[in-house]
Parts: C-alpha cells; structure tokens; sequence
C-alpha cells in the first residue's frame, strides 16, 4: 500500500513541473548565432567545452579534408530546463540555464550541410538519447536550417552501442585513445 501511495505521489509532481518561458534567461537564442560562432584555428576560445571535448573536437578537425566553414560551440537546444513552481523566478531560471544546459558541444558547417558533433571520451548508451533530443530540438526550434547529421567523436564507443547508433544514421568517429586509428565516413564533409 505505501508503495502505491508513493507512486501517486510521484505521479502528482508532473502536474507541478512546467517549461520555463523560452526568452525568460537572458541572451537565450537556440541554435548558431553570433554568440557561439568560434574560429576553428583557436581551441582555447571554444566556450563551454569541457578540455578533454575540446581535445576531441580539435582530433576531429584535424583529420577533416578541410575547416569547417563555421564552427559553433555550446549550441543552445530546447527549452530552458524544466523546473518547478516554486522556482519560476528569473534569477533561478537563469542560474538553471547555466547549471543544466541543453547544448550540443558543436555545430559545423560545411557548404550548405550541418553536422551537429557530440563529444564524448567514452560513448555509452546514454548518448543515443541524447543526441536524438538534440536533433529533434534543432528541427523543431530552428526549422529555417536544414537538417544536420548527427556525429559522435569519441575515442572508443560501446561495442554493444555502435550497432544502435550506426542503425540510427549516426555518424561515429572513433579517434582512439592515443589517436593511432581515425575512421571518417565518406562524405561526411
């Protein structure tokens, strides 16, 4: 009985939660903007990007046949986090904002093509979720660009999770640990 009792009580929180209003946090346009357009040539200046993602992002240029024609880090996607009543106040949703983004590590241009680029040391299931919330963000809040593909750079990935994001049309680009071995799919750029 307590059990059931719990569960109708987590139940009953749903109807407490709410998005935020999307222009409540300050500066907070989804997708590529001036704001998160970086150079390709400087990784110290890549905002937002923890050093081990700006290291795979630098290892994934690096083997690119040529720079992107835009490169954007700590992309903003979705709606502002989901907090509760007692925390509608702009100064919470702005701090939620920060604490608890929705950000793909980078978006890239080449030509009239975008690649939304999720970097992750050691990709495990948990990236098919988010990289999938990530497109359907994009296409959703950002519906005048075209469609990205989805990049995975890692420097291994789950052997029982590629199959699933190969199935799912996601592009995985393993750099290895020590970067001995690149795998880039043709025509990726």
């Amino acid at each position: 009985m307590r059990a059931q009792e719990e569960v109708a009580a987590r139940a009953g929180l749903r109807d407490q939660v709410r998005p935020i209003e999307q222009g409540k946090p300050a500066n907070y346009l989804p997708g590529p903007s001036d704001q998160t357009l970086r150079d390709p040539a400087v990784p110290f200046r890549w905002k937002g990007l923890s050093a081990n993602d700006a290291e795979l992002l630098a290892g994934f240029l690096e083997v690119m046949p040529s720079s992107p024609d835009e490169l954007h880090t700590h992309v903003p996607v979705g709606l502002v986090p989901v907090t509760h009543d007692d925390m509608d106040d702009a100064d919470t949703a702005e701090l939620m904002a920060v604490l608890w983004p929705r950000r793909v590590d980078a978006a890239c241009r080449w030509g009239d093509e975008w690649y939304l680029i999720e970097c992750k040391p050691d990709a495990a299931h948990y990236v098919v979720g988010q990289m999938l919330c990530y497109y359907f963000w994009w296409v959703r809040e950002r519906p005048d660009l075209p469609a990205p593909t989805l990049v995975l750079v890692t420097d291994k990935c789950d052997d029982d999770v590629l199959p699933v994001l190969e199935s799912l049309g996601i592009v995985v680009v393993e750099l290895g640990r020590r970067r001995e071995r690149v795998e880039v799919e043709d025509g990726l750029a």
